[in-house]
């Protein structure tokens, strides 16, 4: 129960560095470096946050796999959504940084469609987070075995 959510933060933590560090290499300027190492920041903190409430959603931690344990646990469901309200906000930072900086560019008007239609394709991302948010206030921290079908195949 814990490893997967775990890895799924830390995997979207590396993703989304690889994609600024893209854009550093991109658009090198100091404006965009300082926004850069914000939205950076910003995103390893929540990303360490998410790990660690995933870690200790429920305390003692043995009550993740032993029910009878007496327990208190965290509103999961809360957590996933503030830290999916946190990501929609970075993915739509990191869409908009490189369709501000595209018009500074000495490139023919073609090239540049070009490049604002690859670097568009960042808006169906922040579209598909966005849609997600109400599947994550129906997550059962105590069920996962049968969540994702109930989610999918409602009764």
């Amino acid at each position: 129960m814990t490893i997967v959510p775990m890895l799924y933060s830390t995997t979207m933590c590396l993703i989304k560095a690889s994609t600024l560090f893209l854009l550093y290499r991109l658009f090198p300027s100091k404006l965009v470096l300082h926004i850069l190492h914000a939205l950076g920041l910003v995103v390893v903190i929540y990303s360490i946050v998410q790990g660690v409430c995933t870690l200790v959603q429920c305390l003692p931690i043995e009550s993740l796999w032993n029910p009878t344990v007496p327990h208190k646990c965290l509103n999961l469901s809360m957590v996933l959504i503030v830290c999916s309200v946190l990501n929609i906000l970075t993915d739509i930072a990191m869409f908009v940084l490189p369709l501000t900086q595209l018009r500074g560019l000495k490139l023919p008007r073609a090239q540049k469609f070009q490049l604002v239609a690859i670097f568009a394709q960042g808006g169906f991302v922040c579209a598909i987070s966005i849609i997600r948010i109400p599947t994550l206030a129906k997550v059962d921290p105590f069920d996962t075995t049968c969540m994702s079908l109930s989610l999918h195949y409602p009764p």
